[in-house]
């Protein structure tokens, strides 16, 4: 087939959405910030930490925190965590939550993704799982806890942390992901829309890097060469 990925560029307009409300059973307010693919967006809480959101992410959070400080994340993020020995930060996420008290760490937890994963850059955080009672698990600088959605197993590695918030950089950085993740990742870089027109690629499993702000051919024109047969063309970019 000479066409194996058609990349389809749609035109929008991006934006970065905020949405604020009361929660059920107290005058809290929240707010819900959604980032549009193509962007990032950089928010700072009431108690001072920061985080920077990656493309096609949400985060809901009180306005104000109060004992607790609790935010909800679908998508990525990198979290710089005010310290505080009596309030806990908690990331929650569908399948794990992070817990930490003044730390720097990225949590990357997409619906369309395999895993989740929290990476530990700086400080000290643990992570449960949401469907287990099982403890804790704690986390040292540099190490990576990857829980795999579909088997329910949990790993630790003790190096790519510092790796995990290259995003915020412009950076992509890619060790053994199916092709379909990869490009799932391009997507939401570049805000498109990418499709597989064969299913003769459906076992390739990559490992790259992109770290000098390539344009969306350059980063095309580097996987096919890396999958051998694979071409691409792009339609309605302009």
């Amino acid at each position: 087939m000479a066409i194996a990925a058609a990349v389809i560029l749609l035109v929008v307009s991006p934006i970065t959405a905020y949405l604020l409300f009361e929660s059920h059973g107290s005058q809290q307010q929240m707010v819900l910030c959604t980032v549009s693919n193509g962007q990032t967006k950089e928010i700072v809480l009431s108690d001072g930490s920061r985080i920077i959101l990656n493309a096609g992410s949400t985060l809901t959070y009180p306005e104000k925190f109060g004992k607790e400080r609790r935010v909800n994340l679908s998508g990525e993020g990198a979290f710089f965590v005010s310290a505080s020995r009596t309030s806990p930060f908690v990331v929650c996420t569908d399948n794990i939550e992070v817990t930490a008290y003044g730390t720097v760490f990225n949590v990357c937890n997409y619906p369309t993704d395999l895993s989740v994963c929290a990476a530990l850059c700086s400080g000290a955080i643990s992570v449960s799982r949401t469907d287990s009672d099982a403890d804790a698990i704690a986390l040292s600088e540099n190490q990576v806890l990857a829980y795999t959605k579909e088997t329910g197993t949990t790993i630790v590695m003790n190096t790519g942390a510092d790796e995990s918030m290259t995003w915020k950089d412009g950076q992509m950085r890619i060790k053994s992901m199916p092709l379909e993740q990869v490009l799932k990742r391009v997507e939401r870089k570049f805000d498109v829309n990418i499709h597989l027109t064969t299913d003769r690629y459906s076992g390739a499993v990559l490992t790259v890097k992109f770290v000098n702000d390539e344009s969306l051919e350059q980063m095309m024109d580097t996987l096919c060469r890396l999958v051998p047969g694979m071409k691409y063309t792009i339609k309605d970019r302009y």
